[in-house]
């Protein structure tokens, strides 16, 4: 949602691809955008909504922005 509302914007490795916002896998998560300081506070935002709805929390100390 925050990509399509214009909030987040994901990186293009060429003109002709995709943006990338994020990658899943088994038990990590990294995510993409332009990096400014408006994109890293929504980003903030976002892994706050994530661990009020899942109950999961971010480890900042094991996570770098």
């Amino acid at each position: 949602a925050a990509e399509r509302q214009g909030t987040l914007k994901g990186v293009t490795v060429s003109p002709q691809a995709s943006s990338i916002s994020h990658l899943l896998f088994v038990d990590d998560t990294l995510l993409f955008c332009e990096a400014t300081n408006e994109q890293v506070v929504e980003v903030r935002r976002i892994l706050g909504v994530y661990e009020r709805a899942s109950g999961q929390l971010v480890n900042f100390s094991k996570s770098s922005m």
